[in-house]
């Protein structure tokens, strides 16, 4: 398993979804609640001590307070005016009026008139200075502006302190978080039902795979893919690459990153991958080159609901196809001539028993005296002649064959061939020489009278400068328009998908530089002639 795999999480998408949401929206709340308690607190601390300072400023130059600290004891007047302030403003819960040496002269509880003021903050007020502060007073924790009080002649008689209890901050605050809880509550009821909505979407959007399962999956076909002997390219509508695999990658001779987001004309023009997608056509089995290897391309669009939405192209090594196809054409071709001279030496087996089963035995020696003395004849000749043995046994194989079918088969007296041709492969002659004889054996059966001599010649003469191969046949023979036709690829005068020997024989002259040539009239046989006369290498060549 790729590693990757091991690290994928188990959540579903829907249960991602919801832990997510709900994170943030406890995050987005817990800041915003913070935020909106440290703006509201300094805005109400602002708008207190403003209103305070106000306040106290106006108490400060009021005559009935004047009065009262220079007579130092307060009218009937002044705390009925006093206690009024206190009542109807809501910000300012004590007010307080005091001397010189801190003693009270006024205060909203009548019970400290004539007590010392207490808190510590008020030093700076004897001083003359108007300013404010925070500290616990006989009503607790307050928020105070102090101001200096002066008579008309300038001296400072005392202070007043106008506080509000800083309890009613954090009425505001309990206020403001109740409030956020009450829209965290509604933003998560929201932000659940947008997860399970978006969820049970995506996972639709996603064919019903979790992301989890996606990755595993593209990390799998990943691997599948580069471990393809074919290469994969795959672009999207505008051209640009989007998949590729290890194969094709060798193909083209670039790396992975180098491909991203490049367009498929840039990196590989002559794979006419775009066609596809104009024409909403597949096309197969065209031959390419990239760089010095032969490829044999398909390339489809890629369409859902009637739309195109790219295209794939498949890569095959041309050269390793045709390897194989030598190399199993070759294989087949050399176990039929096996199979075919074991048919015939089977029968002669039973023609040697049947001889011993009726006590015919000086018949029976001169009989197998009698095919002996042919067969090592025979086969001394094609040994002697062919040196190749695969070529050899073929050929001792396919006369075998030809008189199972009454044919004579001659090899001509000119042939020769080394243990290992200059020119062709063993796979790549078997190829030939068999396709050939076969067509000849199949041309001779579908003759339809008996006047006409069943005979096949073959040839096959290697020189230091050429390849010659040859074979004549007594069999229907062809029209001109047909020998024109039979050598293009997988065309046949026998019937659909029975066209391939011609073709594989046509590719392998090809690709050798070798030239092919067909002789015939209808009735009166056929004479093909194969000449190579480039030694193991690649080329193109010519028919006529």
């Amino acid at each position: 398993m790729h590693p990757s795999i091991k690290k994928l999480h188990t959540f579903s998408i829907r249960r991602k979804l919801l832990i997510g949401n709900i994170f943030c929206i406890v995050l987005v709340m817990l800041l915003s609640t913070m935020l909106n308690l440290n703006i509201a607190t300094r805005m109400l601390e602002d708008s207190t001590e403003t209103n305070l300072r106000n306040m106290a400023f106006a108490l400060a130059k009021n005559n009935m307070v004047i009065s009262a600290l220079e007579e130092n004891s307060p009218s009937r007047e002044l705390n009925v005016f006093l206690d009024a302030i206190v009542v109807e403003k809501n910000n300012i819960d004590v007010i307080t009026v005091a001397d010189m040496t801190g003693r009270r002269i006024y205060h909203v509880d009548k019970e400290l008139i004539g007590k010392y003021f207490v808190g510590g903050d008020e030093i700076e007020a004897y001083t003359g200075k108007n300013y404010a502060s925070k500290a616990t007073g006989t009503r607790g924790y307050q928020f105070r502006y102090f101001y200096p009080i002066y008579n008309q002649g300038g001296k400072q008689l005392g202070f007043v302190m106008v506080s509000t209890l800083m309890s009613n901050f954090t009425n505001l605050k309990q206020n403001i978080i109740a409030s956020s809880l009450k829209l965290g509550m509604i933003l998560l009821a929201v932000g659940i039902t947008i997860s399970a909505v978006l969820g049970i979407n995506i996972k639709d959007s996603l064919l019903g795979y979790e992301p989890e399962r996606i990755a595993a999956l593209l990390i799998q076909r990943e691997e599948i893919f580069d471990s393809l002997d074919e290469g994969l390219m795959a672009i999207d509508p505008n051209g640009e690459v989007v998949l590729t695999n290890r194969a094709a990658r060798i193909f083209l001779n670039i790396s992975g990153r180098e491909m991203e987001g490049k367009n498929i004309n840039e990196l590989a023009p002559q794979l006419q991958l775009n066609q596809p997608i104009q024409t909403g056509k597949s096309t197969y089995r065209q031959n390419i080159t990239l760089g010095s290897v032969d490829i044999e391309v398909d390339t489809m669009p890629i369409i859902r609901d009637g739309r195109i939405l790219g295209a794939v192209a498949v890569l095959r090594n041309r050269t390793e196809l045709q390897k194989m196809a030598e190399q199993l054409t070759g294989v087949n071709h050399y176990v039929e001539a096996l199979q075919a001279y074991s048919h015939e030496y089977m029968n002669r087996l039973h023609v040697i028993l049947g001889l011993l089963q009726i006590k015919a035995y000086d018949e029976a020696t001169k009989y197998i005296m009698d095919i002996s003395e042919i067969q090592g004849i025979v086969s001394n000749t094609i040994v002697g002649r062919i040196e190749n043995r695969m070529l050899a046994a073929l050929i001792l194989g396919k006369i075998s064959r030809a008189h199972e079918y009454n044919i004579d088969f001659n090899l001509a007296p000119t042939s020769y061939v080394p243990v290992h041709s200059k020119f062709l492969s063993s796979y790549s002659l078997v190829t030939i020489v068999g396709n050939l004889i076969e067509n000849a054996i199949d041309a001779i059966n579908a003759l339809d009278r008996d006047d006409t001599p069943r005979e096949i010649t073959l040839g096959v003469v290697e020189k230091e400068d050429s390849l010659l191969i040859t074979l004549d046949d007594t069999g229907t023979g062809m029209s001109e328009e047909t020998a024109s036709k039979i050598l293009q690829e997988s065309y046949s005068t026998k019937g659909i998908h029975r066209g391939t020997g011609m073709a594989l024989i046509r590719q392998l002259v090809n690709d050798r530089g070798g030239h092919i040539s067909i002789e015939s009239e209808e009735g009166n046989g056929t004479c093909m002639s194969v000449i190579i006369e480039k030694k193991r290498g690649s080329g193109k060549g010519a028919v006529s």
